[in-house]
């Protein structure tokens, strides 16, 4: 929990530091973004899992480069939840979760005013947390990860704008795929 704290303060500054310095001159601009919402995790377990739960929520942070052509570059940090575990009361495990925490490189561009296509290629450590009723144990370790996005952004200020955004995205160690509707500002 510690590091998702960190992660979270990380992520909060750079969009701030992102935002609150954004340049926008004649040659290209520097923006932050904040990105969030439902994930439900789409992979195909090979056997049942009592209690498992597929849904979750994530989050990022992204600063974009925008120069002035079509396409933008940045970098993405963020949090996702891959699955959970909550067996019954009968079983030796008490729950189980896998977590991802992503760091992408992204490239982005805008064919149509407002509307956005965006994929990123990068690294994530993925978290897993198994509690046995006696001990708690955690492990992690780092799989490749990549994303695909469409996003729809309005304008409500002059630097302000408000969107939803549809992600696939695909961590490729234990072979998991989500797919996450976010709230993006």
């Amino acid at each position: 929990m510690n590091n998702m704290k960190n992660i979270l303060i990380v992520a909060f500054a750079l969009v701030a530091v992102g935002h609150a310095g954004a340049k926008t001159d004649s040659l290209y601009t520097v923006e932050g973004i904040l990105g969030g919402g439902y994930v439900y995790n789409m992979s195909v377990f090979p056997y049942g899992v009592d209690g498992l739960s597929r849904n979750g929520l994530n989050g990022y942070a992204r600063m974009m480069w925008s120069p002035e052509h079509m396409l933008d570059v940045g970098l993405e940090i963020g949090y996702t939840n891959l699955y959970r575990i909550d067996p019954a009361a009968s079983t030796a495990v008490e729950y189980s979760s896998l977590n991802a925490y992503p760091l992408f490189l992204v490239f982005s561009m805008h064919p149509m005013d407002n509307f956005g296509v965006s994929a990123g290629f990068g690294t994530a450590i993925l978290s897993s947390v198994v509690d046995d009723r006696e001990s708690v144990t955690a492990v992690t370790t780092a799989s490749t990860a990549v994303f695909l996005a469409i996003e729809y952004m309005w304008p409500v200020a002059d630097r302000v704008r408000i969107g939803g955004e549809a992600r696939f995205s695909s961590y490729d160690r234990f072979r998991d795929k989500n797919f996450s509707l976010n709230l993006v500002l």
